[in-house]
């Protein structure tokens, strides 16, 4: 039953996302991909709709019963043509995914401290709240934007909270195995890139963003257009924001045949992911205006240190205190100076971060003097 309905919602999923790709080309005026590379474009394209709708709080069950149909509708309108792909191939993808969902779907055993606190968490709030935005505190926002949460929202919202990693651990998986079999034509080539689809480790225990974003770098592969490129890449940052050093290696290889190129390509990819980073805005400016003032707070207690300091080694040339009062002046003044250094690394990196993810950069020129940083 499990594997029949699961076998159904991939078919359902695949169709929701050739629409949204489908309609995401033609918006473009961009030539029609083939039918996986279409969908790997879809599943992009709904990310930058979960941004807006994350960014707008509306990222409920009903907005995402809204996205599903219309794009299923859009998949009908763009009349899905299917290559059937050689016998062995797709008996190969069918065992695996089948194989996948029978050992997998649900998982016998979740991280209790991934899982518990973040990746059932995350899509729980959104479809509660409308969005995943939340405490400072979290990891959300660092170590994620929020995508992978938008995508699990559709199992969360409609289904058991358990099948949660149908997501990333089947349909994921699914898209990846299609889409190595577009990168070349020989039969033999074909099933030797499906196969190596399952060296990807699987993180059986951990519900995780691994195979769709695996499948947003294989389909940055496939893709020349700057705007298609773009929304891969925001798709990829905004479900991991490690995964921006695929992006900067991939970036670089278009540097290399033309700074233009890779100038749209990044304009196109902080476009397509500022909506998710404006939904995480107000926590990266509430970490530096909190941090600023830990760092004048803290440049008063080295301040007050040092005059501390003074003030023993002066009691001591005076012969008025042991040398153990100058020595435990030093050692508070030392932990001041370390925890001023701590705050003053804390508050580059929280720039770093905001400018990160804005898709901004600098040059060296650019950067702050270290007298206007205390």
């Amino acid at each position: 039953m499990v594997i029949a309905a699961s076998l159904a919602l991939i078919a359902v999923a695949t169709l929701m996302f050739f629409g949204w790709g489908a309609a995401f080309l033609k918006l473009l005026r961009l030539e029609p991909a083939n039918w996986p590379l279409t969908v790997a474009l879809g599943m992009a394209a709904v990310v930058f709709l979960g941004g807006i709708l994350n960014l707008t709080r509306l990222a409920y069950p009903v907005a995402l019963a809204i996205v599903a149909v219309i794009g299923i509708v859009l998949a009908f309108r763009a009349r899905i043509s299917l290559e059937r792909p050689p016998l062995i191939i797709g008996l190969l993808i069918a065992i695996i995914v089948i194989f996948t969902i029978a050992t997998r779907l649900p998982p016998s055993i979740y991280n209790f401290h991934d899982d518990y606190q973040k990746y059932f968490a995350y899509p729980v709030r959104m479809v509660e709240t409308g969005t995943v935005f939340g405490s400072p505190l979290s990891a959300m926002g660092l170590q994620t934007l929020g995508a992978q949460a938008f995508l699990d929202g559709f199992v969360v919202a409609f289904f058991p909270i358990v099948y949660i990693n149908g997501v990333d651990a089947v349909f994921g998986l699914f898209l990846c195995l299609i889409l190595a079999t577009q990168f070349t034509t020989d039969r033999f080539m074909r099933v030797v890139c499906v196969a190596s689809v399952v060296l990807i480790n699987p993180q059986y225990v951990n519900i995780s963003t691994l195979y769709c974003g695996s499948a947003m770098i294989m389909a940055m592969a496939a893709v020349e257009d700057s705007a298609a490129l773009g929304l891969l890449y925001a798709a990829l940052i905004a479900m991991k924001p490690i995964y921006a050093v695929f992006v900067a290696i991939h970036l670089l290889t278009i540097a290399a045949g033309g700074i233009r190129s890779a100038v749209r390509t990044g304009l196109a990819a902080a476009i397509f992911l500022s909506p998710w980073v404006l939904v995480h805005a107000p926590n990266y400016l509430a970490a530096l205006r909190i941090l600023d003032g830990e760092a004048q707070q803290q440049q008063e207690a080295v301040s007050s240190s040092e005059d501390s300091l003074q003030l023993f080694s002066n009691r001591y040339k005076g012969g008025v205190d042991t040398y153990l009062q100058v020595i435990n002046a030093q050692t508070v003044a030392l932990m001041n100076e370390r925890n001023n250094v701590d705050i003053l690394r804390r508050r580059m990196d929280a720039s770093v971060l905001l400018i990160k993810a804005l898709g901004g950069g600098w040059t060296i020129s650019e950067l702050p003097k270290e007298a206007t940083l205390r």
